[in-house]
């Protein structure tokens, strides 16, 4: 009994490869689009910390108009910072949806490759199960042909 070759396991090989570094590039976009996340939301914490001392500086008595002015630059920077993120997250969901979609049909090849091997290996046992009957078929008509009927 001949044993079983699957002829394209080395396409397999290189397409579970290529899933796996379809997994770990997505993985790294995920990442960097959390890092991102946190950039912002950090911004928008000292935005909001900006805000508040403003609103505080202008209470009723003296004003510092220099203070203020500083604090107006400074709370416009971040804002620019801020647009500058969200137009970098906007990116960043493109290649996150890319990547997920790259690991998507990666893992669709990979899944079609094994599929394709379980079929070739049942059609080789049935092939070796049908050797198997022959040979025995064979055996039992050497066999009869051998001893005469009584």
């Amino acid at each position: 009994m001949s044993q079983f070759h699957f002829r394209l396991r080395s396409l397999e090989t290189l397409r579970r490869q290529t899933r796996e570094r379809c997994q770990l590039e997505l993985a790294g976009a995920v990442s960097d689009r959390q890092r991102l996340v946190e950039e912002r939301d950090a911004i928008d914490r000292k935005l909001d910390r900006l805000q508040s001392g403003l609103r505080a500086g202008v209470a009723p008595g003296r004003i510092n108009l220099a203070q203020l002015a500083a604090a107006g630059d400074f709370e416009r920077c971040l804002q620019a910072e801020h647009e500058r993120l969200c137009q970098v997250a906007i990116a960043l969901e493109a290649e996150v949806a890319r990547r997920r979609a790259d690991l998507i049909d990666a893992d669709r090849e990979v899944k079609a490759l094994e599929k394709l091997c379980q079929l070739r290996h049942e059609q080789y046992l049935a092939g070796e199960r049908r050797s198997a009957g022959k040979a025995l078929d064979d055996a039992a008509v050497r066999q009869l042909r051998r001893e005469p009927l009584a």
